[in-house]
């Protein structure tokens, strides 16, 4: 039994349940039930995407994770960071998380059928609450070898976390694309132009766009979004 969990328009998390051979197939109260919570859970999910980001450390310095995998899936190397950060994961043993496997898919089709669309790129929240940001890149061996694929993972940094941390406080995408020019120090005239809008409803935009943030001014804007804890723009 597999449920989405979403919140105000946006998707959170999946959950995936499963029983053993022999065992009753999940019943329509129970899928009833899952359906009637699904939501609060995605709710959930949502607020403490501003909570964990507010308590996580700072960026690290330390050099990126790298695991390389081979085409079936299997694990070429590893480096000592991606077993450190893995090592989280303690009730997955050997098991890679599902996001390093797909990021490298994705890697694997860009690269070998010129594919274009959303790059090979995730973002991974650790038990600890620290997030990271995976991506992955196709390599390319000698012709008597085998192509690999190499996944990367970093300690994401306040720009990494920008859009979701936008997506949870409700920002339309037209307000999302807002926030974006302003902080890219567009001036009205200039969004009004990009997005074939008059400046008055550029304005419009921009009154709430702040209003839902809680700032008055792009520093202030700034501010909020790299700078202050995401804790406090929940409330």
């Amino acid at each position: 039994m597999r449920a989405v969990l979403r919140s105000r328009g946006g998707t959170w998390g999946q959950v995936c349940l499963a029983r053993g051979e022999g065992e009753p197939a999940f019943s329509a109260a129970e899928v009833g039930f899952l359906s009637s919570v699904a939501e609060c859970i995605g709710s959930g999910l949502r607020s403490a995407v501003f909570l964990e980001y507010a308590t996580s450390a700072k960026p690290s310095r330390r050099t990126p994770g790298l695991v390389i995998l081979q085409d079936d899936g299997s694990v070429d190397s590893v480096s000592d960071q991606a077993l450190e950060w893995l090592g989280e994961f303690p009730e997955r043993g050997a098991e890679l998380p599902v996001v390093i496997h797909e990021v490298a898919r994705r890697a694997r089709l860009l690269a070998d059928n010129d594919q274009l669309g959303p790059p090979a790129r995730a973002r991974l929240r650790l038990p600890s609450q620290r997030w990271l940001v995976v991506y992955g890149v196709r390599l390319r061996s000698p012709p008597q070898g085998h192509a690999s694929t190499a996944v990367m993972l970093e300690p994401a940094h306040h720009t990494d976390m920008t859009p979701l941390i936008l997506q949870a406080c409700d920002l339309t995408p037209r307000e999302r694309e807002i926030v974006e020019m302003l902080l890219r120090g567009a001036s009205i005239t200039e969004m009004a132009k990009s997005l074939r809008l008059s400046p008055y409803t550029v304005r419009d935009y921009v009154k709430a766009t702040y209003g839902k943030l809680r700032v008055q001014s792009r520093p202030e804007l700034s501010a909020k979004l790299f700078y202050e804890h995401y804790g406090t723009m929940h409330k």
